[in-house]
C-alpha cells in the first residue's frame, strides 16, 4: 500500500468514527442538560453513521451481494 493510500485510509477512518463520536458526545451533553430531542437526534445520527460505515466497509459488513451468494449456496444445497 502506498503512502498516499494509507493516509487516505487513515483520514477516512478518523473522519467516519470522529463523526460517530461527535454524535454520541452531542447526545450525552444534551441528555445532561435535559434537551432530550437533541439527545435522541444525536443517537439517531450516530446509528446512521455506524450503518453507513458498515454498509461501505469492504469485507466488514454483510453486503447484499454476500447475502445473495449465501442464498444461492443454500438453494444449491437444497437441490443436492
Amino acid at each position: 500500500m502506498s503512502e498516499g493510500k494509507a493516509i487516505k485510509l487513515v483520514l477516512r477512518v478518523v473522519v467516519r468514527y470522529g463523526l460517530v463520536a461527535g454524535f454520541l458526545a452531542i447526545a450525552m451533553l444534551a441528555a445532561r442538560h435535559q434537551v432530550y430531542w437533541l439527545s435522541i437526534a444525536g443517537v439517531i445520527g450516530a446509528g446512521a453513521m455506524i450503518a453507513f460505515i458498515m454498509a461501505t466497509t469492504k469485507g466488514g459488513a454483510v453486503t447484499l451481494d454476500a447475502y445473495k451468494d449465501q442464498q444461492i449456496m443454500v438453494d444449491r444445497n437444497k437441490i443436492d
